[in-house]
């Protein structure tokens, strides 16, 4: 599976113009009964040449015998108690697909009026996890992948 979302900005002022693309990149391959997921960030401007930062990468598959799920890589704790902690190693924790419907994930929507043309940029611990232009007046970003249950 691959999403991907890319915007393209250009600025002009007096005499300053300056152009940048950036690109949000959810991957992931599913082989037998692991899970290889990945995310990242490219940004290329002119000032700042291309940078890519990797969110996350791990590998991760269902435990049934203990009702768990394994993850090993880059990813985060889900924060049910305390505040999510990024980590790199792994991880045993029971699977939230074991509780009833609606009580397992909790995505935020994201409403604001825009005086222009705007870019709006969502981060999480730090990670860009949502990226997109809006037209001027009032907005709603309702289709965040949500990366752990705190922050």
């Amino acid at each position: 599976m691959l999403g991907y979302s890319i915007s393209h900005d250009r600025y002009r002022s007096d005499s300053r113009e300056s152009q940048s693309t950036s690109m949000t990149v959810d991957a992931g391959l599913n082989l037998g009964q692991w899970r290889l997921r990945h995310s990242g960030y490219l940004h290329h401007s002119k000032d700042d040449g291309m940078r890519y930062s990797a969110g996350r990468s791990y590998l991760q598959r269902n435990l049934s015998s203990l009702g768990a799920q394994l993850t090993v890589g880059e990813s985060s704790t889900s924060g049910d108690m305390l505040q999510g902690v990024n980590y790199r190693g792994v991880n045993i924790t029971t699977d939230a697909r074991m509780l009833p419907d609606g009580a397992s994930n909790f995505a935020p929507v994201v409403r604001g009026v825009a005086q222009t043309n705007a870019r709006v940029t969502i981060r999480q611990r730090g990670f860009v996890i949502h990226e997109t232009s809006v037209a001027p007046g009032p907005f709603e970003i309702d289709d965040l992948q949500i990366y752990g249950s705190s922050g």
